[in-house]
């Protein structure tokens, strides 16, 4: 295990602390606040004590660790400085960080930014918590509700709806009308029929948005929205034409100002309402991957960017909700990640050789005209040709050896799915070297020839569109050079392929360790950040050390950060009990016969809780083989049990509501299994681990990772492979208890956890509950 470091500053109030200063046995807050203004702590503790405004909702339940939470949150957010705090399950953690981060927002004139990783809990929020809070707030409710001394609150939230909420998408989620409306009128030059009629279809959608308007205020021109009304996906190359973008879409083109905007039909665009109101809100509800994707591309339109006091908004604060997977997150959009089919769209959006459509099309024909679109004729069958190249290089790169007769013992070698490309340059031919440069080349002639044949255009829609395909190019360009280049010594670059046929190829680069990135554009910031998550220490804490947090807070730079780790409110040993399976072969040492002992063990422990069961893997290879003999196998024995597998055509949201349904059935799943699962009562009662959830470095940047730890004499076991397997074992043992009524067992079937010193730090950083040993 890493060696410990001391924090700089901790929580002082640590759940004893709190009980013995300031809460009576029923959770009331002694403190009182200050006459002459609001005193944010102290009325966050009487907000979730017994006698606080949360006792008036419906089925209130006083949870000492929620107000604990809560109270470190405000007390966070009042010192502006930053807090890691690790929330046991029913904690009910999402109202502990939402409570103090509302009223701190209207205290303020502050903008909350919350972002969560899974769709389930912004679901969570903007469905269910934020409108509870919003009904629980108005001040007519709190007039019947608060006492002396935090009547003064009312002051506060003197609105009939004290605060507003919003959930930030993507531009590319939202209809642009004004582009709609440029691509009807030029459709003939820009689509084919398949996807004019999809484009009418969009329009009729459009039209009953604008009829409905009042009566379908959840209609907000989103992706989503969309889906629902064509029962599909739309046409992607056809929405890729008429969402919002960069460029072509802004407020000064767009928003209620300007010409398309005070013309009303049709409406005002879906990007640009949405934007005033998440501009306007108290607090903005985002998942992890756009909040990182918006460091690259300033999709909120934010005035100072590099402003010190704000993070997305120039005066705002964060709640990162899910944190455990933030170092995965950020690294993913923080470097470079360009695949082929953007670039074929890029140059298809100019001129389509195939179909013979696109924005060229759309203006009289001209000597200029004609000659980008033999430039981009020849682009194409070039970058076709340059990623053709790529991928015989990665093939090159997979099999550094060939097989001999002497090695006939030689296994097939797996089709590669990631390869890394340790140094720059990686194809020979020149013209590939330089096709992307940004001094010189074919895509660079391309750009100069689009700027000019802009300046000399009149039509200034068609100018739009054109400077936003230009921009495009632009950063693929750049991302190109700086991949082909390897500019950047602390990245990790790679090639990917995916698809049916494998030949959708991706260059992807990302920095090794994302601490320095955090600590400059998160941390260094004067504001406030929240971590929290069910699962950030690699060790259960008794007392206040809050010990563990260490690997979790180093990956972000988070050294000097505030820490807290908050129980569970559940009795685990009283509805939990975890079996040990030693007679098991080690995984690692006699992997088929591991293999083939996993099956039998499964098969009992399915008996014992007549299924019920999740069963969590490390890989799909292992998955598949098991599932197939457990299957067989049962079928014998039990016709009618249900055995479900990840990946079987069926989305996870389906298979999860499958297993809800049928109660005694099984599911078999991998690495996204092992999180964000919440089945809670008789449906799951048994969480078999078939083997302790060591990284492979078989990714390029794990093998980075691991490859930086022991070049500066470290010990990448220790430092790295054993704390990520505890966290992520954490998680699958997470997925058993979910309410205080439920019960069940967790079978662990890795025999190193008892045969293995590490074990015990396995053991010691779950729920203390009874273990058996078989």
């Amino acid at each position: 295990m890493a060696t410990e470091f001391p924090f700089r500053r901790r929580v002082e109030l640590s759940a004893v602390r709190i009980a013995a200063q300031r809460m009576k046995d029923d959770g009331e807050w002694e403190g009182r606040a200050e006459n002459d203004g609001a005193d944010l702590i102290a009325f966050v503790a009487h907000f979730f004590s017994n006698q606080g405004p949360l006792a008036a909702a419906k089925n209130f339940e006083y949870r000492p660790q929620q107000q604990e939470m809560a109270v470190a949150v405000a007390q966070t957010l009042e010192s502006g400085e930053h807090l890691i705090v690790e929330a046991g399950t029913g904690v009910g953690k999402s109202l502990a960080y939402l409570v103090p981060s509302i009223l701190f927002a209207l205290l303020r004139e502050k903008k909350a930014v919350i972002s969560t990783q899974t769709i389930n809990l912004q679901q969570q929020l903007t469905q269910k918590d934020l409108p509870d809070l919003q009904r629980l707030l108005q001040r007519e409710v709190l007039q019947r509700i608060l006492k002396k001394p935090f009547q003064n609150w009312l002051e506060v939230l003197k609105e009939k709806k004290p605060f507003q909420f919003a959930m930030l998408k993507g531009r590319a989620n939202y209809l642009c009308t004004g582009r709609l409306r440029r691509a009807l009128e030029r459709s003939e030059s820009l689509f084919t029929d398949p996807e004019r009629q999809e484009l009418q279809r969009i329009r009729k959608w459009v039209e009953k948005i604008a009829q409905d308007q009042h009566d379908s205020p959840n209609q907000d021109g989103s992706l989503d929205n969309l889906k629902d009304y064509l029962g599909r996906e739309p046409n992607p190359e056809t929405w890729a034409q008429i969402c919002s973008e960069q460029g072509a879409c802004s407020f000064k083109l767009c928003g209620k100002d300007s010409d398309f905007g005070k013309g009303g039909n049709p409406p005002m665009c879906f990007f640009q309402r949405a934007r005033n109101k998440y501009h306007s809100a108290d607090l903005v509800v985002l998942n992890h991957s756009l909040f990182f994707s918006l460091f690259s591309a300033d999709e909120t339109g934010r005035e100072r960017r590099d402003d010190s006091k704000g993070v997305l908004f120039p005066n705002d604060f964060v709640v990162f909700d899910e944190a455990h997977n933030l170092e995965k997150i950020a690294s993913q959009h923080i470097g470079i990640d360009l695949r082929r089919w953007q670039v074929r769209y890029a140059l298809n959006r100019l001129w389509n050789p195939k179909t013979k459509k696109g924005q060229m099309t759309v203006l009289p024909r001209s000597a200029g005209a004609e000659k980008i679109i033999k430039q981009v004729e020849q682009l194409y069958e070039d970058a076709e040709n340059f990623f053709d190249e790529l991928e015989k290089a990665g093939e090159k790169l997979a099999s550094p050896r060939k097989p001999t007769p002497q090695r006939k013992d030689d296994k097939p070698r797996k089709p590669w799915k990631t390869i890394r490309v340790r140094h720059p340059n990686l194809l020979d031919d020149s013209l590939f070297n330089c096709f992307f440069s940004l001094s010189h080349g074919p895509l660079k002639d391309l750009r100069e020839q689009l700027v000019g044949f802009i300046q000399q255009t009149k039509d200034k829609e068609t100018n739009q569109e054109l400077g936003a395909s230009n921009d495009r190019l632009a950063d693929i360009q750049s991302n190109l050079s700086r991949w082909i280049g390897q500019e950047k010594e602390d990245y990790v670059y790679w090639i990917e392929r995916a698809g049916k046929s494998q030949k959708n190829i991706a260059l992807c680069a990302s920095p090794i360790h994302i601490a320095e990135w955090c600590r400059k554009e998160l941390l260094d910031r004067d504001t406030s950040l929240i971590l929290t998550s069910a699962t950030l220490a690699v060790a259960e804490s008794s007392d206040s050390t809050n010990r563990g947090f260490h690997h979790f807070a180093s990956k972000i730079g988070g050294e000097d950060m505030t820490t807290k780790q908050v129980g569970s409110p559940f009795d685990y040993p009283s509805q939990m009990r975890v079996y040990l399976i030693s007679e098991m072969p080690d995984p690692k040492a006699r992997e088929k016969d591991f293999e083939k002992a996993l099956t039998p063990w499964i098969l009992q422990s399915l008996k014992k809780t007549h299924g019920k069961a999740l069963v969590l893997f490390t890989s799909y290879y292992l998955m598949n083989t098991v599932y197939n003999a457990v299957r067989q196998s049962v079928e014998k024995e039990e016709n009618n049990r249900r055995i479900l597998i990840q990946g079987d055509g069926v989305s996870n949201p389906k298979l999860l509501d499958q297993f809800k349904e049928d109660t005694d059935s099984v599911l078999f799943g991998t690495d996204s299994f092992w999180q964000g699962v919440d089945v809670p009562g008789e449906a799951l009662s048994n969480v078999i681990i078939t083997k302790l959830p060591f990284p492979v470095p078989s990714h390029p940047l794990e093998e980075a990772r691991i490859e930086s730890i022991e070049a500066r004499g470290g010990n990448s076991f220790l430092e790295h492979s054993l704390p990520e397997a505890i966290l992520k074992f954490r998680q699958g043992v997470g997925r058993l208890i979910r309410t205080k009524s439920d019960q069940g067992i967790i079978m662990v079937l890795d025999s190193r956890i008892v045969q293995k010193r590490y074990g015990q730090n396995f053991l010691a950083a779950i729920p203390q509950c009874p273990v058996t040993i078989v």
